[in-house]
Formats: C-alpha cells, sequence, structure tokens
C-alpha cells in the first residue's frame, strides 16, 4: 500500500445506504447522461457502480462488490466473480467475435484444475423452453471440421468419454442424432484413447423410456 498525501475527496453526509455519484451531462444540459459512483451499507464496504440513462431515469448497469469484488452486469446483488443477468428477447448474455486469422483461437477456454471433489471445465442449464438445447454448435466450414473432441482420459477408477442422462417419456428421446456425414473421410464421434485400469466407457446412454413412441441411445 502508497501513502498518498494529496487526493480529490467526494462524498456527502447522508446516512448509510446511500450513494455519492459525480453526474455527467451533455449538450449544456442539466439532463444527467450518466453517474459513476459508491454505494455502501456499512462503513466498511463500497459497492462501485455505472449508471446510465434510460427513458430520463438513471438505470444501474455494471456493479463491483466491495465485500468479495463480484462484478454484476444486469444485476445489483451479483454472487460470483462474473454474474450477468439478462431479461430481455433474443439477448446474449456473453457474444465473442473473434477474427484472428492466424494461430490457434479460442473463443472460449476453461481451466479448472484444483484437486476438489469434482471439477466442471463448463456446466450448462438449459429449461423452460418449449425447445431447450444443452450445447449446440453452428455449421463448421474448415477443411477439417470436428464437432465434439473429446481429448485422452486416464482416470484409474472410471472415464466415461460421453454420460447422457435418463431420456424421459417423450414420444421421441434421442441420446445422440448426427446428421448426414458426406465428406471422403467422415467421422461421427472421435473419442481418444481409453487408458483407465478399472473401466473404461466410450458412449453410456441412460435408460430410454419413450412413451409409445421411438427411443433412441445413438443414432447416425
Amino acid at each position: 500500500n502508497k501513502t498518498v498525501s494529496n487526493f480529490w475527496h467526494i462524498g456527502n453526509t447522508a446516512s448509510l445506504g446511500t450513494g455519492t455519484y459525480v453526474d455527467f451531462s451533455v449538450g449544456g444540459t442539466a439532463a444527467v447522461m450518466g453517474q459513476i459512483g459508491f454505494e455502501n451499507d456499512t462503513i466498511d464496504d463500497g459497492d462501485f457502480v455505472i449508471k446510465t440513462r434510460v427513458n430520463c431515469t438513471q438505470t444501474e448497469r455494471m456493479r463491483v462488490t466491495g465485500q468479495d469484488g463480484n462484478v454484476g452486469i444486469g444485476t445489483t446483488a451479483p454472487a460470483y466473480k462474473l454474474d450477468i443477468a439478462t431479461s430481455t428477447a433474443s439477448d446474449r448474455g456473453i457474444n465473442i467475435a473473434h477474427t484472428a486469422t492466424t494461430g490457434t483461437n479460442y473463443g472460449i477456454y476453461s481451466s479448472v484444475t484444483g484437486a476438489a471433489t469434482t471439477n466442471y471445465g463448463g456446466y450448462f442449464v438449459s429449461t423452460g423452453a418449449t425447445t431447450d438445447y444443452g450445447l449446440a454448435v453452428a455449421a463448421m466450414t474448415g477443411t477439417i471440421s470436428t464437432g465434439l473432441d473429446i481429448g485422452n482420459m486416464s482416470g484409474a477408477t472410471a472415464n466415461t468419454g460421453i454420460n447422457i442422462g435418463t431420456l424421459g417419456t417423450a414420444t421421441t428421446s434421442k441420446g445422440i442424432v448426427i446428421g448426414a456425414l458426406s465428406s471422403a473421410t467422415s467421422t461421427g464421434i472421435d473419442i481418444g484413447a481409453l487408458s483407465g485400469t478399472t473401466a473404461n466407457i466410450g458412449v453410456k446412454v441412460g435408460a430410454i423410456s419413450g412413451l409409445l413412441g421411438t427411443g433412441t441411445g445413438v443414432t447416425v
């Protein structure tokens, strides 16, 4: 920490639970276009807040909590290091556009390596809509395209390349569906070497209980 002798101090004498903001206006008017400031619930913690003007009202856009440093976009109470909330139709919580033409490029790269009980590199919840997709991959046009690439698994007890839970009582249930493959060399699913010493499973499909319809574990 550095001791600072000269600084610019902005404050108010209001009680706890209020905020101190810097207002921004344009065009020589008194209309506030945006605010940056701090809000506090206790004398020990202060949240950094950014607001913008929407329909003549200051609307919070981002908050960094003083207690734990969580960043919230669309939420005033972020519970995680980055917490994004939206209820706008056809919106995207995160949109990444990567256009580099050389090298190895990643849209999202996740590394979870702690010696915990369970680690998830990615965890997706999709429910409530007429049609829910846990993971959707758009058309790939590269000379070599791989929809899902699972590397080597070398767990000492059990290794599962793909584990699909119970497919419920819908008219048609399909664990995996792969469309037409028309290239000279085509691979629907490519799973690397499984070298566990006790049990190795390339693809595991749970119970299929289609109701008087069709239940399919894997369709190619």
